[in-house]
């Protein structure tokens, strides 16, 4: 079968083909919050994975070199001394595959653990950046100390520390905090910190009102940072501030024209309005921004079929919409789902043997423990909606 999308402002029919890159370049250009980019950013452990390339900031700390900065969030690093108080003072427990660690202090981390101990602090950081990133948290905290044991006021293993003991809250929430905090102190321009200090007050301790003042430090510190204004709005969305958070990014996409995650997010924002036609716009002007971006063909899909009059798709338009968010980014288990349910709502039992082999395929690809879950309720729900149509019928 032929899909042709319709003529409103949509992807083009040659955009399609483009295959995902995952170079640091595309990344700075697409600026995509979408896990299909985790190949050039370290893991966001609070709530988002991102770094610096994926925006485009060249910002540096004070004495890094520039290898340092290759694919990481980078900080500024102050006296392990006082990150050692901070993990007696409250008696942090440090868990891995299973089992636990005594981490009472960092001082007795066994930096030996770490195959780049020997190598200097820029490669030891490095390599728990990577170690981090795979979630081997015991190698990465070992050697994040192995850096600063040989440099202590080496930027990026404070960071490294507090991203790995944020996996921990609540245990971890306090050493974390430090960290962060100290990173700002140290280096008042670092905008990762501000927002990883936002993540981590709004998740673990549910203040979205602290959370929030960090999230608009990061944007006054850099107002073209679109991480910084996507972090900002969402906290609004989460918080039920849907209109405060549409004038957000209105305001982030004054400062930030060419970020397709912006205009994805906001999107979303309009769907949950109710603005179909308007988050229609904002789906199409993130794709042809970032044409392989799956997540904006999934809602490009969703707002679109809400549409009626002139500018309603046709059947295959919004099929096409479906299959491109499967196609893209397999990953999450609603974009399966929805295709699934749309394959049937439109073709009923003539469609039904389609419909459950792509949820056969989700099964068979590459969803995680998290996506896992959602499909298994989501496909239960699938098979009950069948139900009620059959007896229906």
């Amino acid at each position: 079968m032929n899909y042709e999308p319709c003529p409103r402002t949509r992807p083009t029919k040659s955009s399609l083909t483009v295959e995902l890159s995952t170079s640091v370049q595309a990344c700075r250009q697409q600026n995509v919050t979408s896990r299909a980019s985790l190949d050039c950013r370290l893991p966001r452990v609070g709530v988002r994975a991102r770094d610096s390339a994926r925006r485009g900031d060249t910002a540096k700390p004070p004495g890094t070199h520039p290898d340092a900065l290759r694919g990481a969030s980078l900080l500024k690093i102050v006296d392990l001394v006082h990150i050692t108080n901070s993990i007696r003072q409250h008696h942090l427990v440090y868990p891995t595959n299973g089992n636990s660690i005594d981490a009472q202090a960092l001082a007795t981390v066994n930096i030996s653990m770490c195959p780049e101990v020997k190598a200097g602090h820029r490669r030891a950081n490095s390599a728990a950046d990577a170690y981090l990133k795979r979630g081997k948290d015991e190698l990465a905290l070992a050697c994040y100390v192995a850096a600063l044991s040989s440099k202590a006021n080496f930027p990026p293993a404070l960071y490294g520390i507090g991203e790995t003991f944020a996996k921990k809250t609540p245990s971890g929430f306090e050493l974390a905090r430090e960290s962060y905090e100290l990173a700002l102190k140290h280096w008042p321009e670092y905008v990762d910190a501000r927002i990883a200090l936002g993540d981590l007050w709004a998740t673990s301790r549910g203040d979205r009102s602290r959370a929030e003042s960090y999230y608009r430090g990061a944007v006054k510190t850099r107002p073209g940072d679109a991480l910084a204004w996507e972090s900002l709005a969402q906290n609004q969305v989460e918080d039920g501030r849907l209109d405060e958070a549409l004038k957000t990014y209105d305001e982030a996409l004054e400062k930030v024209r060419d970020a397709p995650g912006l205009y994805y997010s906001r999107a979303r924002v309009q769907e949950k309005r109710k603005q179909y036609d308007a988050c229609v716009d904002d789906a199409s002007a993130a794709l042809k921004r970032a044409t392989e971006f799956g997540q904006a063909y999934h809602v490009l899909a969703k707002c679109s079929a809400k549409l009626e009059g002139p500018d309603a798709p046709t059947e295959s338009d919004l099929e096409l919409y479906f299959r491109q968010a499967v196609k893209l980014e397999p990953e999450y288990a609603e974009h399966h789902l929805d295709l699934a349910r749309f394959l049937y709502e439109m073709g009923g039992s003539s469609k039904l043997r389609e419909a459950r082999a792509v949820l056969d395929d989700a099964l068979n690809g590459s969803l995680d423990e998290k996506e896992q879950s959602i499909f298994e309720v989501g496909a239960r729900e699938f098979e009950d909606f069948v139900a009620s149509r059959t007896r229906e019928l």
